[in-house]
């Protein structure tokens, strides 16, 4: 039997939560999607700029999901780059890539990966997008 949507998001929104809490706080890539409602950068948060494009780059959603981190409309001001990346999957669903790319932390740089069933809905695979992103994010 299949677990319970509502339960995993729940549960990965906590985990994140968690992290956040803890004090963490502080496939081809798609052309960069406009930052609208970026602000300028933040001593105070994580200033972080998202390239992504297509089917799961839903920028307004990732930037009310994620408000404790900056988002900015200049790479270049950024401390942490996030390149979205999407591919189909053989049997179903689809492959979503996030690299991550710090622009002051040699060594920093990482990559995670989100994958979704053939029956996940659109809102599911975004939630799954948005957790890789927090996590990667918390991570600096």
């Amino acid at each position: 039997m299949r677990p319970r949507r509502g339960r995993r998001s729940l549960c990965l929104r906590l985990a994140l939560s968690a992290v956040i809490g803890g004090g963490l706080a502080a496939a081809t890539p798609f052309q960069a999607a406009a930052q609208e409602g970026a602000d300028e950068p933040a001593t105070d948060r994580l200033n972080v700029f998202l390239e992504c494009g297509g089917r799961g780059c839903d920028l307004g959603f990732f930037q009310d999901e994620l408000a404790w981190v900056n988002w900015v409309g200049d790479p270049e001001d950024a401390d942490v780059r996030a390149t979205l990346a999407a591919a189909a999957l053989p049997g179903g669903g689809r492959e979503f890539q996030v690299d991550f790319v710090v622009n002051e932390i040699e060594g920093g740089d990482d990559r995670l990966i989100y994958r979704s069933s053939s029956d996940d809905a659109f809102q599911e695979e975004l939630e799954g997008i948005t957790s890789i992103l927090g996590i990667g994010f918390a991570r600096y």
